[in-house]
């Protein structure tokens, strides 16, 4: 009980923190929003597997153009002590730069920290991963590790998903997934939404980690949700 009310006293501070913080910080006109919050409940860690980061963390929403900002903190704040929805790019919450912890009330007070108070930046990324060619970083990990043979590729791929060079683009975007519809194998901009992204990552949502047979790299997993953050362009 101690330990609870330790952790839920930190969890109020903070927020007091981040509200007063705000409105004082000049141009800040947003506020969180604690309505639903379930403080009781006994969830001080949240496990998290790597993937779509690069730089530094903080940008849990997972929308660059709007930088670090309070709808990262109220994200944030959704995955630890309210929805629990799967976070769109793991490794932007891992603030505290503690990969080994898990996302928890430290990564919190981070965020709160470099937003509001000391503006310390943000632990840098465990995997650092850019962007920039579909046909050049994407399909390369597909032709390497998915459209090999009993898999999705040839004439009665797995799931129905032709992976190979040429394929997998229309095969993939938008496109509803065989054994989890109406869920979409990749919405562009959306990784929590898209069950690629699940699939890779091994998150349980939707099955077992995909490949069937040896894994990805934390980096080729990143650069797989930076694609679909980007927008998952056919480049």
């Amino acid at each position: 009980m101690k330990c609870r009310r330790l952790v839920t006293g930190g969890i109020f501070v903070a927020l007091a923190a981040a509200m007063v913080f705000a409105e004082g910080h000049t141009g800040a006109t947003k506020s969180v929003t604690t309505v639903g919050m379930d403080l009781s409940a006994s969830n001080p860690l949240r496990t998290y597997s790597t993937g779509c980061c690069a730089g530094s963390t903080g940008n849990v929403d997972c929308d660059g153009s709007d930088g670090v900002d309070i709808s990262d903190l109220s994200g944030l704040i959704d995955f630890l002590y309210i929805s629990f929805t799967p976070l769109c790019c793991p490794d932007e919450a891992n603030v505290d730069g503690d990969s080994g912890g898990g996302i928890d009330i430290s990564d919190l007070s981070a965020l709160i920290d470099y937003l509001y108070i000391s503006f310390t930046p943000p632990a840098p990324c465990a995997v650092e991963v850019v962007f920039s060619s579909y046909s050049g970083q994407i399909q390369p990990i597909f032709t390497a590790n998915c459209a090999v043979n009993g898999c999705h590729t040839g004439v009665a791929p797995v799931a129905d998903l032709k992976l190979s060079d040429g394929e997998s683009y229309a095969n993939l975007i938008n496109v509803a997934s065989t054994g989890y519809a109406p869920a979409i194998r990749v919405v562009p901009s959306n990784t929590a939404a898209s069950v690629l992204w699940h699939k890779v990552n091994g998150t349980g949502v939707y099955g077992p980690q995909m490949p069937a047979v040896g894994s990805l790299t934390s980096a080729e997993i990143a650069l797989i949700g930076a694609w679909i953050a980007a927008g998952a362009p056919n480049n």
